[in-house]
């Protein structure tokens, strides 16, 4: 009878587990190229939403809603226009990228911030016209404390969080055919996402708190 009664109680809990019925979305607008933008999703505001700004998490039932990102001063040019899956308590990024990609949106699976290092860091490749970069920790003056690197990113890699080891005051991503090109960073406490884009041939970052949604357990 000990099999039989596991087996039913295990039962339970997956029928508990899909109880819950909302999931967690926000937006990123991180396309230089791109002009203002209005988000469609759930109870998402119609506030046009510019370069470099963030939209809120959203709170969103389970399953496939759609979303749809547009030109604030012209409907009819839409980024995106895409199912998105939403899962049980999931917290998910969407990114608009490019407008010049075929692809031009990105996710982001984002996890809750927890019992985790003081100081972690994210880094995602949001760049098309910029080769793999190379992600090294350095110090308070730009100099990579290794000559490996820490991660290799190509265009819509990411990173995922990188604990800042002791004596990192800096992290610097630098494209490895031509390292004229980076961005350089110093992470405070907590986490931080930088969605790295090229604007006017340089590399900068949108700069993302990760706070988890209010109501996420």
């Amino acid at each position: 009878m000990r099999p039989l009664f596991a087996f039913a109680f295990l039962t339970l809990l997956g029928c508990d587990a899909v109880q819950s019925d909302d999931g967690f979305v926000r937006f990123v607008h991180a396309a230089p190229n791109a002009p203002a933008v209005q988000v469609f999703l759930g109870d998402a505001p119609d506030d046009a939403i510019r370069f470099g700004e963030t939209l809120s998490y959203i709170t969103v039932g389970v399953g496939d809603p759609r979303v749809r990102v547009r030109n604030a001063a012209d409907a009819s040019r839409r980024y995106i226009d895409q199912l998105v899956r939403v899962e049980d308590e999931g917290v998910t990024t969407l990114v608009l990228l490019d407008t010049t990609v075929s692809k031009p949106y990105l996710y982001l699976e984002d996890d809750l911030p927890g019992a985790a290092l003081p100081r972690s860091i994210r880094l995602v490749h949001g760049a098309p016209g910029i080769g793999a970069l190379n992600v090294f920790e350095a110090d308070e003056d730009g100099a990579a404390l290794s000559t490996r690197p820490v991660v290799t990113l190509g265009f819509r890699e990411n990173s995922g969080f990188l604990g800042v080891g002791i004596g990192t005051t800096t992290i610097v991503a630098v494209e490895r055919d031509a390292p004229f090109r980076r961005f350089t960073a110093q992470p405070r406490r907590g986490r931080l996402t930088f969605v790295l884009v090229e604007q006017n041939g340089l590399l900068r970052g949108v700069e993302l708190d990760e706070m988890p949604p209010p109501n996420a357990q």
